[in-house]
């Protein structure tokens, strides 16, 4: 019941548990209802929106599943940083990190295999 009571006095642990759901919610609407054409909403890069509909179908889906896969795992990471760490700064600022890291690779992981797949 420590655990628990750490947890829920801690203020900072709210923004993850608010916004990284509400992230997860985005990728899976993405992924089932991907947008058709390339316009203002969903994954853009120059490399998503180069050389037509097939490319852009592919990236919206695969980066709605790396997005999805990478949230979630951000939200139990975030999760055990502040069950172990008693000091709500460190664990905010290794929250604050790991967000970082987790936002990143999706797109990186995106962006390779548009190349792989994509460039002759």
């Amino acid at each position: 019941m420590d655990i628990l009571e750490n947890i829920i006095l801690q203020p900072f642990i709210f923004i993850p548990l608010i916004s990284t759901p509400f992230f997860i919610i985005m990728a899976v609407v993405m992924l089932f209802y991907p947008p058709k054409t390339i316009g203002l909403i969903g994954y853009r890069t120059p490399r998503s929106m180069e050389n037509g509909q097939e490319v852009w179908d592919f990236a919206q889906k695969y980066s709605a599943k790396q997005f999805l896969l990478f949230q979630t795992i951000y939200l139990f990471t975030t999760v055990l940083t502040f069950i172990h760490f008693s000091n709500p700064v460190y664990a905010w600022l290794l929250a604050i990190a790991l967000n970082i890291i987790f936002a990143i690779i999706p797109i990186i992981t995106t962006e390779r295999k548009l190349k792989s797949k994509f460039t002759k």
